[in-house]
């Protein structure tokens, strides 16, 4: 049962570290009209606005959350997990008397880095270049390719939200809204995840979750959004009780960890998924070694299409037609671009 007094008597109680507007601070100074029409507005809400109109935040509705280019239309994607990062972050941050539009810009561009096929995309590029693609990294970069001029601080969030298959750990050394960042992510995935894969939507034969995990599903509550409801309350609960943002040490905590480890053993890294999105990673690698051959930035440009442009380019290099890349999203955001880009360096030494 969920102490609801107690949660009520913890609203706001970590006021008194949350970030500042005025520790806010960006890399280039305002110089387009577009700057200045923002420039009298809340620095973190600027950041939420750009990232909502990039082409980048555009993509994410052609991006793998799960399964790739689903059949069921209520399967999550990139855009829709996203969206709902951006509201469990918000209650999260709000509860907690957190810097709200800091949780807000860092939940919007969270993602903004993933590839083509999700973390497939990345194992297909680690395979093909022998490098680290890290899509927290690489949503950096694109912050910058675009020129959507990030505070430091919603960079940071971007850089640091992902932990995959790790615990929930945080840095005291960065803003706490990146915690709630990270914590948002991983509350709204797991719980909307399992409605997906075991609630019928899905093309993927899953193995069953044990006895066990469903008990511990089960203690969350009955429907996903009374497990996400359970989850952000004993989450704030926590961390009033640590004075930072926390979701390690409680019952509740070990519950939902334990659940997060099942599905990444049965869902995210199984079997079944590896053989259902084995033709698609092979798609990735025809597409990557096309570009490697044709454009200046493969790597970057890969990692900017979607799956279904992905695709697209595959069946015309499968077809032996001649591929006019200028089409793809990935050449305008690129567009004047001809350096290298280095997409494993953030860039955030200023």
């Amino acid at each position: 049962m969920v102490d609801w007094k107690k949660f009520e008597q913890i609203q706001g109680s970590l006021a008194s570290i949350r970030t500042p507007n005025s520790a806010a601070r960006r890399r280039h100074p305002p110089d387009t009209d577009w700057d200045r029409l923002l420039a009298h507005n809340d620095p973190f809400a600027i950041d939420y606005t750009n990232i909502l109109g990039s082409r980048a935040f555009a993509r994410l509705a052609g991006k793998t959350e799960v399964e790739t280019l689903p059949k069921n239309a209520l399967v999550g994607t990139r855009l829709s997990h996203t969206l709902g990062i951006i509201n469990t972050g918000v209650l999260v941050g709000k509860s907690l008397g957190l810097n709200v539009e800091l949780v807000r810009a860092g939940t919007a561009g969270h993602d903004l880095g993933h590839p083509a096929f999700g973390h497939g995309g990345e194992a297909v590029l680690k395979a093909e270049y022998g490098i680290k693609f890290l899509h927290a990294v690489f949503g950096c970069v694109v912050a910058e390719l675009e020129k959507l001029n990030l505070t430091y601080q919603t960079l940071l969030c971007i850089l640091h939200h992902s932990t995959g298959s790790g615990g929930l750990t945080t840095s005291t050394n960065l803003p706490p809204e990146a915690a709630v960042v990270k914590f948002a992510d991983k509350l709204f995935y797991l719980w909307s995840n399992i409605e997906d894969a075991y609630g019928g939507r899905m093309n993927i034969p899953f193995q069953p979750l044990t006895t066990a995990t469903k008990k511990d599903i089960a203690w969350f509550g009955a429907t996903w959004k009374e497990r996400l409801a359970r989850s952000i309350i004993e989450c704030c609960l926590e961390s009033a009780q640590v004075g930072f943002p926390s979701f390690t040490t409680s019952p509740a905590a070990q519950r939902f960890e334990a659940v997060k480890q099942a599905m990444y053993e049965h869902v995210y890294y199984s079997r079944e998924k590896d053989l259902f999105e084995a033709g698609k990673r092979e798609q990735a690698r025809t597409v990557l070694r096309y570009l490697k051959d044709h454009i200046a930035n493969p790597i970057a440009y890969f990692a900017l299409l979607t799956d279904g442009e992905t695709l697209d380019i595959a069946k015309t290099i499968d077809l032996k037609r001649d591929v006019d890349l200028s089409h793809y999203s990935a050449h305008e955001i690129l567009a004047g671009h001809t350096e290298p880009i280095d997409v494993t360096n953030p860039d955030l030494d200023w």
